[in-house]
């Protein structure tokens, strides 16, 4: 009896340990699958039908019965053989990419480990984890390395490009500089720079870099609203925002030239308009051959260079219109009310002149206006309300006649013209009617121009294009003692001249010319006293020279 009792216990033990097996085998939360000695699968538990994306319907998968390592999945990861290590007696563990026979994309990771019965093998327990999330959040680490990465040596590069244009002193060398250190990085298959032609919207290429095997040559790009316009450069000019081509394969706006790209190996292209204030440049096309090689973040560094760039060209064509031996100038006629000139001209019946502008530190401006005609202070009252005017004041009284001084926060028109890289040369207002002269580089993109000045008076009529030779002040030339003076210092010099305050008896104070720029008068004086010594140093060591 005690025999059999005990029998009966051990049975129990045994049935409840197997009840707990098959309890923590259906509950586990890594899939198990149970495979015979041929390596079969013979059973899936609950997990591993999830991980598979088993239907719902189906009782049990069609993988059962089928070897593990015979799975199409497996044997794809180039690790199936291991498993016939098993049989051997080996543990196996492993790691690899896995697609079910219903689609269902796993990322498996896990070890199998033998059976045996009576000595013999009895096929094996595999046990896996499904680490899809995992090695998704690491893949998109990875990548937001590489991409970070990526944009520190965009950044490099871009800074060290923007740095070399400080000292460039042609457009040229500008343009020739952007596109030789964008090409000759690894980042970049080439770039070049276009502009629209004088009397076209064609963009025609000013300087290129890099391998193109003629690219550039063989595509016609514009910058008008046809098919050949639509690419990024068309788009880039037209909106004065740097636009992109991610996938030159499918995007359809790349039509036109995608054959041309794709020959060259070219996945995606960006356009960079070089822009500085209103006034383009033309265009900077980069290509590479990466796909998606443009991020959002390095849109903006571009963005950046762009706007660096135009600067530094206005900044130099700026200074070739300051020393330039002939310009073109351009003749406009203007009867425009909306000018407030033209309106105080004809309501007074008066003539109005310009006969000086500063630009203030603070961003406006400084005009000083002859009037003839009519007592200054008749048009100064008039000047109550108009749009920005910061302070107006009569400098001159002749009774009939005089000079007034304006101080703006902002001009459209001076804006327009000083961003267009031009300077007013002489604007006079009689009877309602006025008459505007423009000076520019000779070879300035003139339709542009003229629809800039159209932008801010649009009756602008011009009557005359001429080119005009100028004699060159002996000072007033590259790296002279004009050009050497600080920004403040010839502020302070031209403000004070045009208020009248060299003239004998003084038409302004120093306190006054000092109000008008708004700073303090003893501040003044100094960027007097600094700016005189300058001329009056490099005249007389001029004189010692010769003598």
């Amino acid at each position: 009896m005690r025999d059999i009792t005990e029998r009966k216990e051990r049975e129990q033990e045994l049935r409840a340990a197997r009840r707990f097996n098959e309890e923590l085998v259906e509950n586990a939360p890594f899939g198990m699958f149970r495979l015979d000695e041929e390596l079969r699968i013979t059973y899936e538990n609950p997990r591993a039908e999830e991980i598979i994306g088993l239907p719902d319907e189906m009782p049990s998968s069609d993988a059962i019965g089928v070897p593990f390592h015979e799975l199409p999945s497996v044997v794809e990861t180039g690790q199936a053989e291991q498993f016939t290590r098993l049989q051997d007696g080996e543990t196996v563990e492993f790691e690899f990419p896995f697609e079910s026979i219903y689609d269902k994309e796993a990322y498996f990771t896990g070890r199998s480990v033998p059976l045996y019965r009576d000595d013999g093998f009895d096929g094996a327990i595999l046990m896996a984890t499904d680490i899809s999330e995992r090695r998704r959040q690491e893949r998109e680490l990875e990548h937001q390395r590489d991409e970070l990465e990526t944009l520190n040596r965009i950044n490099d590069l871009l800074l060290e490009i923007t740095r070399e244009l400080l000292g460039r002193s042609t457009r040229e060398q500008i343009e020739h500089t952007v596109c030789d250190r964008l090409a000759a990085s690894e980042l970049y298959q080439f770039a070049w720079i276009g502009e629209p032609e004088t009397d076209g919207d064609r963009l025609t290429a000013r300087t290129s870099a890099g391998v193109d095997d003629g690219y550039v040559e063989a595509i016609t790009v514009t910058a008008d609203g046809t098919e050949t316009g639509q690419g990024p450069s068309g788009r880039a000019l037209r909106t004065g925002e740097v636009q992109v081509s991610q996938n030159i394969r499918t995007d359809p706006a790349f039509e036109p030239w995608r054959e041309a790209a794709l020959d060259r190996d070219i996945q995606s292209a960006a356009a960079i308009p070089l822009l500085h204030g209103g006034t383009a440049y033309g265009c900077l096309a980069v290509y590479t051959t990466r796909p998606l090689g443009f991020s959002q973040r390095e849109q903006r560094a571009f963005e950046l260079l762009g706007e660096a760039v135009g600067f530094a060209i206005h900044a130099i064509e700026t200074r070739r219109l300051l020393f330039a031996d002939a310009v073109l100038e351009l003749e406009f006629r203007i009867s425009d009310s909306e000018q407030f000139l033209i309106r105080h001209s004809e309501r007074f019946e008066c003539e109005l002149s310009v006969s000086g502008y500063v630009a203030t530190k603070s961003g406006g401006w400084l005009l000083y206006v002859d009037v003839q005609g009519v007592s200054p202070t008749e048009v100064r009252e008039a000047a109550s309300g108009l749009d920005d005017l910061e302070h107006v004041r009569v400098v001159r009284d002749g009774g009939d006649g005089g000079l007034l001084e304006y101080r703006f926060a902002e001009s459209s028109l001076l804006g327009t013209l000083t961003e267009a890289g031009v300077k007013l040369g002489s604007a006079d207002v009689d009877a309602g009617t006025g008459r505007l002269v423009v000076e520019a580089p000779q070879d300035a993109a003139v339709r542009n121009l003229i629809d800039r000045i159209r932008d801010v008076a649009p009756t602008a009529t011009l009557l005359a294009q001429r080119e005009r030779d100028r004699s060159a002040v002996e000072f007033d030339v590259p790296g002279g003692p004009i050009e050497k003076l600080t920004d403040r210092q010839r502020e302070a010099l031209e403000t004070a001249y045009h208020a009248g305050y060299f003239e004998w008896p003084r038409e302004s104070t120093a306190t006054e010319v000092a109000e008008s720029m708004g700073i303090a008068a003893p501040t003044l004086n100094r960027h007097f006293r600094r700016a005189q010594h300058k001329l009056l140093s490099a005249f007389f060591d001029s004189m010692d020279d010769t003598a």
